[in-house]
């Protein structure tokens, strides 16, 4: 799965930033507040609970017996919109996610708390990650694209297959935030 080796190639970056940085914000990063700039401690976390809050999305959506709340495949032309739509808020996700942008999280829920340490915050992503896998996938893969999964709190309701794009988008993006800081202490 492409979103398993993102994640790993991402947190294969963060073992080998140097532990003495992982808590600090970069000094020179800093314009307005020390908010504004995140650890990389701080960046993991965000994934994490970004990632976590999809996964539980995404499994509530699945269990769902007959035919789920969120599901678009009622009578009407939403059933057939849904992959349609979907695929093209994905694309705009997608180009928004591949460029260098600082761009402002839409919700505080998943905004870092700076509590966890970063092991702590590792394994438990490639625990969310092994969820994520471990998915059922429907048999009915037209029906599964018809299926919303997941409500962007920008761009709307995404398909399972849309919403996995995002999160290996998500995290590639952020792999931009680590250059960032990469520089600012000159590694």
């Amino acid at each position: 799965m492409r979103l398993d080796a993102e994640r790993e190639r991402f947190i294969s970056r963060v073992e080998k930033i140097r532990l003495e940085w992982v808590n600090v914000r970069p000094v020179s990063l800093v314009k307005l507040s020390q908010s504004e700039v995140w650890t990389v401690t701080e960046v993991v976390e965000h994934l994490v609970l970004v990632e976590s809050g999809i996964a539980q999305f995404i499994s509530k959506a699945l269990a769902e017996t007959g035919i789920p709340a969120n599901w678009f495949g009622a009578p009407g032309r939403e059933g057939r919109l849904l992959p349609l739509l979907s695929f093209l808020r994905g694309r705009i996700l997608a180009s928004a996610m591949k460029r260098p942008i600082k761009v402002k999280s839409p919700s505080d829920k998943v905004m870092p708390r700076g509590i966890r340490t970063l092991p702590d915050l590792i394994e438990e992503w490639r625990g969310v990650g092994e969820r994520v896998r471990s998915t059922p996938v429907l048999g009915n893969q037209r029906k599964l694209r018809r299926l919303g999964v997941f409500v962007h709190p920008l761009i709307g309701m995404l398909n399972l297959q849309d919403t996995l794009k995002f999160i290996r988008e998500h995290i590639f993006h952020h792999g931009f935030q680590l250059d960032r800081i990469e520089r600012a202490f000159g590694d």
